[in-house]
């Protein structure tokens, strides 16, 4: 029997639990980013180097030191090309992959990318951690991003609802709506609005919290999560039947885009184009990185927006380029 003298408070409100998760949500990114490199003193962070710019350009702005780890081309990382000292260690989890962290690397601070996931997870219970989400490359949202961590981090958010880029967003989004619905005949309408809020986003330098709508939008994919995860995994599957030849193949649970690897990615988009398909591309080559994807990796969006039918469709349309 435990004594009275011996027993720990047993009910009422939950006390902080020991290493428990920090998290907020933010607009993009790049602000959790910026939120954790300004959270953190160690300043020499080990970069992957297959990686978006804007990622090196917050580094640099933080006044970091840096250097590169090498990504292959199975988008595995290849943990032998380490061998000098780092404080952080920054991983990618490249279109939902996961590349454990080897014991050696276990005490390192960790930053995980999980801009191709719905949700920055703690896979290797790590105690030194910080994990952010992008919401704008994988869900129908005009920002939002979440930020989480083993450490209390701090931040002071703007009192406005909205960040600006977000608020061109959403009006670009609406026309492209109109357009669509053949409301509206200039596509440049809406073109040029999307443009104009990255360009805001871009100079952007306060921090602001997601807009309530993102956060609506957000709830709603992770209370559907089942239904929408298998949703994208069927359109995963059938992609990937056509071009398993050209796939990265990764499978991961949560589906957002099929990589693809080709010959010429640039000529294969601007192809696409002509037939009214609009790809993205990972990402511009960065000058001085050396990285075996120079031409970047053209991936097929899996979003359940597009039903199955349609991207079969997509795929075959792909395949008879690259015969």
């Amino acid at each position: 029997m435990i004594k009275n003298n011996e027993r720990k408070y047993f009910g009422g409100e939950l006390p902080q639990l020991e290493n428990s998760t920090m998290s907020c949500f933010t607009d993009s990114g790049r602000t959790s980013l910026r939120l954790i490199l300004s959270n953190i003193t160690s300043k020499k962070i080990l970069l992957p180097d297959f990686l978006c710019k804007v990622v090196l350009d917050e580094v640099l702005n933080a006044g970091c030191s840096y250097s590169f780890y090498h990504v292959n081309r199975d988008l595995t990382i290849d943990f032998g090309s380490i061998n000098e000292e780092f404080d952080v260690f920054y991983r990618i989890s490249y279109f939902g992959s996961f590349n454990p962290i080897p014991l050696q690397f276990r005490e390192k601070i960790v930053i995980d990318d999980f801009v191709f996931d719905l949700l920055p997870l703690n896979k290797d219970a790590l105690k030194n951690w910080y994990g952010y989400t992008s919401w704008r490359k994988i869900l129908e949202v005009s920002d939002g991003s979440i930020l989480a961590s083993t450490s209390i981090f701090h931040c002071n958010f703007e009192i406005d609802l909205i960040a600006p880029f977000a608020k061109i967003k959403n009006l670009a989004r609406e026309a492209k709506t109109k357009f669509l619905m053949s409301k509206m005949d200039n596509e440049n309408d809406y073109l040029d609005l999307f443009a104009a809020a990255e360009q805001t986003l871009d100079k952007q330098k306060k921090t602001f919290k997601a807009s309530d709508g993102s956060v609506r939008l957000f709830l709603y994919n992770l209370l559907n999560n089942e239904i929408i995860t298998n949703k994208r995994a069927k359109n995963y599957d059938a992609a990937y039947s056509i071009l398993k030849d050209f796939s990265i193949d990764i499978r991961p649970v949560f589906c957002s885009f099929l990589p693809l690897l080709v010959p010429d990615t640039m000529s294969l988009r601007d192809k696409l184009m002509t037939k009214k398909i609009f790809l993205p591309c990972f990402w511009p080559k960065i000058e001085n990185v050396d990285s075996v994807f120079k031409d970047g990796i053209v991936a097929i969006p899996l979003h359940p927006y597009y039903d199955t039918e349609e991207v079969l469709q997509v795929a075959k349309e792909i395949k008879l380029l690259l015969a």
